[in-house]
């Protein structure tokens, strides 16, 4: 979660008429530079779910089929338990090591239960140890050495964006639709999570990686800032309101909206008198 204060945004309109027709969104302010992705699979191409868009294709290990992602337009492969990806990366060792110390990891994902632990990334290209960043049981992201996103949640039969940004010896967060969920215990340089060349993604050493559907993984040679993150958007299935918008008093001549978002951001309301709407404030 962002350690940001609350934000409450009222705004006051003079036609109260006005106010079936309100469409509040909120935006944060000053979009980011994101760098290109290094690796990049969509597995959009189902007799081919391990072709990459940008890199390496990747290595299945086990069983995946392919299935329909985000929506029926999308690819998605569903990964069976035991199962997982090799990933020959080609990044080159940064930040002050000879392993890859600095980069970000993006999912979108699903998992169809709470009664399985789901790992995500494997640093130990043999996968003779615990993988590195797990969904646990209840739904909390992350693993001991780091801590836990708590209290988040992450749902079952929910499609999310997960960012793993690490600079080791410095930071470790993990973002969901992009909002930081956790600001972790930073690792040490080119100690157990820095890349080797060969990364795992959905592998544990002991089958703590039940079942889940993937529909794009992005990975990067920086950690990206938590403002290039948000630039990436998210899935819907993380609400960045704390408060939903609601009108409150109403009055001849005007309206307010209130909301409790978790970050300090910009918003804005579009207004109308049809579903067009037109104007901005």
């Amino acid at each position: 979660m962002d350690h940001a204060p609350f934000a409450f945004g009222p705004l006051v309109w003079r036609d109260a008429a006005l106010a079936a027709f309100l469409l509040l969104t909120a935006l944060a302010t000053g979009a980011a530079a994101i760098p290109e992705p290094v690796g990049l699979w969509t597995f959009d191409i189902p007799t081919d779910l391990t072709h990459a868009d940008v890199g390496n294709d990747l290595q299945l290990v086990g069983i995946h089929e392919a299935v329909e992602g985000i929506d029926p337009s999308d690819g998605a492969a569903r990964i069976d338990v035991g199962s997982y990806y090799i990933c020959d990366h080609d990044i080159p060792g940064n930040g002050g090591g000879s392993l890859v110390n600095e980069f970000t990891l993006v999912m979108d994902v699903q998992t169809f239960g709470r009664g399985l632990w789901h790992c995500l990334l494997q640093t130990n290209p043999p996968n003779s140890n615990d993988g590195d960043v797990f969904i646990s049981i209840p739904g909390q992201l992350g693993v001991s050495a780091t801590g836990y996103a708590f209290p988040r949640m992450l749902d079952a039969k929910t499609w999310y964006r997960i960012a793993i940004a690490i600079d080791n010896g410095t930071r470790y967060e993990i973002h969901v639709d992009g909002i930081r969920v956790l600001d972790g215990t930073p690792q040490s340089i080119d100690g157990r999570f820095s890349l080797d060349p060969t990364a795992l993604f959905f592998a544990d050493d002991n089958a703590e990686d039940g079942e889940i559907d993937v529909s794009r993984i992005a990975l990067y040679d920086a950690a990206l800032l938590a403002e290039e993150i948000s630039e990436l958007g998210g899935l819907g299935g993380m609400d960045h309101f704390v408060t939903a918008p609601y009108l409150q008093n109403v009055k001849p001549g005007g309206i307010s909206i209130m909301w409790e978002s978790e970050a300090l951001e910009t918003a804005y309301v579009e207004y109308g008198a049809d579903s067009t709407y037109g104007v901005t404030e």
